[in-house]
This record gives C-alpha cells, sequence and structure tokens, in this order.
C-alpha cells in the first residue's frame, strides 16, 4: 500500500520580492512523494516545478514504487482526483483511496 502526496519549497527569499514588485510566481519547487505505509519508507520521488500539478504525476510515481513493491492500493489527496488516474489504476489492478470531489461523476469505467 502506497501514499502519494507533494508539497512546495521555497527556493529564494528574492521570490517574495519579485512576486510583490512584478506579480510573478516562479519561486517554489514540487516535490512529490510516495511513501510505502507497512515498511515507512519512501519508494519514489520526484521534483518538479511548481506548474506541474500533482494529478499529472500519479503515473510515474505509481510506476516508479512498482518497480520494487507490489503495489495493491494507492491513497491520495484530492489533487490526484481524475478520470485518467482512476482509469490508469484500474487498468493496472490498483485499488484507490482518493479523495472525490461532491459532484463527481463516475465516467472512468466507460472506455474500459
Amino acid at each position: 500500500m502506497i501514499a502519494l502526496d507533494s508539497t512546495g519549497i521555497k527556493v529564494a527569499n528574492r521570490g517574495q520580492w519579485m512576486q510583490h514588485k512584478w506579480h510573478v510566481r516562479k519561486c517554489y519547487l514540487n516535490v512529490h512523494v510516495t511513501v510505502d505505509i507497512k515498511q515507512k519508507r519512501i519508494v519514489s520521488l520526484e521534483v518538479t516545478s511548481e506548474e506541474v500539478h500533482d494529478g499529472k504525476m500519479l503515473k510515474k510515481l505509481k510506476d516508479t514504487a512498482s518497480e520494487n513493491n507490489n503495489v495493491k492500493c494507492a491513497l491520495a489527496d484530492g489533487m490526484y482526483d481524475s478520470n485518467n488516474n482512476f482509469r490508469y489504476l484500474l487498468t493496472n489492478h490498483t485499488k484507490t483511496g482518493i479523495k472525490t470531489r461532491s459532484l463527481s461523476k463516475v465516467n472512468y469505467l466507460q472506455d474500459i
């Protein structure tokens, strides 16, 4: 069982000045992490720019985690809620524990 999440890291303090003066927001890096819950260890890690959405990283993180581990379930927050992610996990026989939006519709099963 794996859990996926990400966090932002501020690269430099000048980023705050640039954001205030020029309204430019390029001062963070995203760190996407996958953790094996039972063994309590990191199984995949990716660093991206702040423009990369969390949901776009699920496939890469899960594939990297699956190289040396038997992944049967994936837990994630609502940022990973997309039909493409559910479809990918379903075709790879992985149970999902992704928080869905309140008005979401199940239409990822139509293409399978």
